[in-house]
């Protein structure tokens, strides 16, 4: 390893800037020399697109301004640039990289976007909801002619990539006519020939296909309404006709997509075109409503993982290759050499063998293989597992064979489920044990048949069958519960189990919630959202006394568990009064104290103090505006008072939530207590507005790793 110290840094380093981000960082941590090199601006530079400079100062709300001191390192603004979305042109379109390979993504605004009647009220508005990176987003009110066209120059995209373009979309609660009939997309160059393909921009038709839900009843009406038209429906959902068709998936960030066409973008040689996007439904004119359209985005087309990480791999042994001989490592035969690093190395866990190039290298315990092939180079990948048992390991495990399943099958079920997965990869004893019902149903909470007796939409649910005609195995219900929140109790609760330990969860509707003023309209209204699991939610239209409680039986909860209690909600665009005020949360077992705590519902002013957003101008004003009432504006933001204030967190499924405390359940010895969890906002008396309730989630808190 001396030998490389040796060698320029500014070599390494441009060796390296041939290679991705990806095997940069890997390669950063092979020693101290690759570290430097790797981490250099001058590789990182090479990483970002060529006028970086350019986009930026095309931002909106790029921080400080300023390309060269914002941030520490080009290392650094190239994750900023990863992990942000850029808001450029007035805020009409979006920038980022791929993180992987540094490639370039767009997304234009639905505000960039030709939409035909778009300006016209009756037929669409604009409108603004947190969710969305852009400040407007189009609803679709009603419209039989459904026509949206995007367009981008192919220069300001990444060479020799293939992109993909995608509609990016929500649907209200009442949307209606993108059911049954499909609406047509196509990417390609302007002025010339582009290949459409049919898609379902109904979100729940996917769903409805995959899990195969069907009327209890299989004879059809002869029509239903859609809007103001009658169809009459066909049976294409249950003989399979619709199987390849294309339906929207769930987004990180909650919204729906459709991938809507690929184009490759060869770039080079003064290449400038027009690119072309659109969805059309006019065929038809079937009236249509309830579509909230974000934007189209236009980002890398992701391939097959395994050919996607073989090329990435290709590269990475390429650049090994040319160091060995300076590492001391090449062997002047084809004799097999090995050399032990104390680094931690940037190869898999796995061996890797690869044919596409005449050497191949491998790992196993901190060891690296160099060899020269036999055989003449094919196109092949394969994992080998690497460990070499010794003879006493070999007769220790022959010896597992002799013992029965079912002492295995005990011993299995006295772990955890992901230690009960791990056992399975052992061996094939190993396997069929753990497999076993015997195992997964100690695995599932003793209650789970009465559970899914109250259930609201467990599959091929009938009240006379069994739970387990449902499912293959135990362990697949097992799966299906951890992965699936089932409804319960009327709808009013939602039940599931925490994957690798089986403990269980709840969440507690807002309807299952006693909300104070909760059923007068002036205060509060009812209402449903596609993106809650519950059929509906709470959304407060204007209190000065905001108090929300909820209890369950601690029976309910798995025992020796320290549980959670999570407050689940969602902003609206015009919401205001938890800005500067704490509410008081608390979860404490009925008829004992409680201890409260303070925390701010407000889902942006967290993320403010995270990046330290002050105004520009530090001079406050006097007061500002609070719903009707005036309060005077202090300067915790800036010296750091509100560091240890807690904000709302956003959760997997888009909503936001907000722990509220915890409880240790010890459970057994006839224990029956009811724990109360409540949010409070009632000292002050400013009137607030803007709140969506899901409900309270309790699950087992999560401690560190």
């Amino acid at each position: 390893m001396a030998v490389v110290d040796v060698l320029p840094e500014g070599c390494i380093a441009n060796v390296v800037s041939l290679t991705s981000p990806q095997d940069a960082c890997r390669l950063a941590v092979v020693g101290s020399t690759f570290k430097s090199a790797a981490e250099s601006d001058a590789v990182w530079e090479r990483f970002l697109p060529s006028h970086y400079k350019d986009i930026i100062t095309r931002a909106v709300d790029f921080p400080n301004h300023t390309p060269s001191s914002s941030f520490a390192s080009k290392k650094q603004l190239y994750l900023w640039l990863s992990d942000h979305h850029l808001l450029i042109d007035q805020g009409t379109k979006s920038f980022s990289l791929e993180k992987s390979s540094g490639r370039i993504c767009y997304m234009l605004a639905a505000r960039n976007l030709t939409i035909v009647w778009g300006d016209t009220p009756s037929y669409w508005r604009w409108i603004s909801i947190p969710e969305s990176r852009f400040s407007e987003v189009a609803e679709l009110i009603n419209v039989c002619w459904l026509e949206i066209r995007g367009k981008i120059n192919t220069s300001m995209l990444s060479p020799n990539t293939t992109y993909a373009a995608f509609f990016v979309f929500k649907s209200t609660a009442g949307a209606y006519g993108f059911e049954y009939h499909p609406a047509e997309v196509a990417v390609g160059v302007s002025g010339s020939e582009s290949e459409t393909q049919s898609v379902y921009l109904d979100p729940e038709g996917g769903q409805r296909l995959q899990n195969q839900i069907v009327p209890r009843n299989p004879v059809f009406r002869r029509g239903f309404s859609i809007g103001s038209r009658w169809r009459q429906r066909t049976t294409s959902v249950l003989n399979g006709e619709s199987c390849d068709r294309k339906y929207p998936k769930v987004r990180g960030d909650g919204w729906m997509e459709i991938e809507m066409g690929e184009y490759f973008n060869k770039g080079g040689g003064g290449e400038d075109r027009e690119l072309e996007m659109s969805v059309m439904e006019v065929a038809r004119g079937d009236w249509k409503s309830g579509l909230i359209v974000q934007g189209i985005e236009i980002r890398p087309k992701v391939v097959d993982k395994l050919i996607q990480q073989c090329s990435r791999d290709e590269q990475f042994v390429a650049v090994i290759r040319w160091l060995f001989p300076f590492l001391g490592l090449l062997p002047s035969t084809g004799k097999k050499m090995w050399r032990s690093f104390q680094d931690p190395l940037p190869f898999p866990s796995y061996k890797y063998r690869s044919s596409f190039h005449p050497y191949a290298i491998s790992e196993s315990h901190s060891k690296i293989t160099y060899r020269e092939p036999k055989a003449k180079p094919r196109f092949s990948f394969q994992y080998i597992y690497t460990h070499k048992h010794t003879y006493r390991e070999r007769e220790r495990m022959a010896a597992v064979d002799v013992l029965p399943e079912g002492c295995i099958a005990n011993v299995a079920s006295l772990t955890s489920p992901r230690d009960a997965c791990r056992l399975a990869v052992v061996g094939s004893t190993f396997k069929s044990a753990a497999e076993s019902d015997a195992v997964w149903e100690r695995f599932l909470p003793s209650q789970y048949k009465d559970i899914i007796t109250r259930a609201v939409d467990f599959p091929n649910l009938t009240r006379s069958s069994s739970s387990s005609s449902s499912f293959a195995s135990k362990k697949q219900l097992y799966l299906w519960l951890s992965d699936h929140p089932l409804l319960i109790d009327q709808g009013t609760k939602s039940f599931s189990l925490e994957k690798s330990s089986g403990r269980i969860c709840y969440m507690l509707a807002a309807r299952n919630l006693t909300i104070v003023w909760g059923d007068t309209p002036s205060y509060w209204r009812w209402i449903s959202i596609p993106e809650s699991r519950f059929s509906e939610v709470a959304e407060l239209i204007n209190v000065c006394w905001l108090e929300i409680r909820g209890k369950i039986n601690t029976s309910m909860l798995s025992p020796n568990t320290t549980y959670a209690a999570f407050f689940v909600f969602k902003s609206t665009a015009g919401a205001y009064g938890f800005e500067y005020q704490p509410t008081e949360v608390a979860v404490g077992v009925s008829g004992s104290e409680s201890e409260t705590q303070s925390v701010y519902l407000d889902p942006e002013r967290g993320q403010r103090l995270q990046y330290q957003i002050v105004p520009r101008n530090p001079v406050f004003r006097r007061g500002l505006s609070l719903g009707n009432r005036w309060r005077q504006r202090t300067t915790s933001v800036l010296n750091g008072e509100s560091c240890d204030r807690k904000y709302p967190k956003v959760r997997g499924d888009g909503w936001m939530e907000m722990e509220m405390g915890e409880y240790f359940n010890e459970g057994g010895g006839g224990e029956d207590k009811e724990l109360e969890m409540s949010v409070m906002e009632v000292a002050r008396g400013d009137w607030k507005s803007g709140l969506i309730v899901q409900g309270i989630e309790i699950r087992p808190k999560v401690v560190d790793k």
